[in-house]
């Protein structure tokens, strides 16, 4: 099981899986931190019809790169560029997932 902020930070390390990212949390200075993001598919429902096909724009990192709580309506900009996301993308926080164990999930969407 992985644990604790120095095992988490081998898999956000921009040499291993992660980049970096600036993060604006509102009311704060912007922080720059290493964290890990994917676009995986999503389908929203569309009730009785086949729904629509998107991705959900996610970004992973360990909690204690910051010194404030992630929020709804903070802002994260990419410094690389990802398939539909180029580098300079800046995304809003739609849902902070705090883990309990040291890292955090953000659901993203583009603003």
């Amino acid at each position: 099981m992985i644990e604790g902020p120095e095992e988490w930070a081998i898999f956000t390390d921009p040499d291993v899986f992660g980049e970096v990212i600036t993060y604006q949390g509102q009311g704060q200075t912007p922080a720059e931190i290493t964290a890990v993001f994917s676009a995986p598919y999503a389908l929203i429902d569309g009730g009785p019809g086949p729904g629509v096909a998107t991705t959900q724009p996610t970004l992973t990192f360990g909690s204690e790169q910051l010194t404030f709580t992630p929020r709804q309506g903070d802002q994260v900009t990419l410094t690389q560029s990802h398939p539909g996301f180029p580098a300079g993308t800046t995304l809003r926080v739609a849902d902070p997932q705090p883990d309990g164990a040291g890292l955090i999930r953000l659901i993203l969407e583009r603003n």
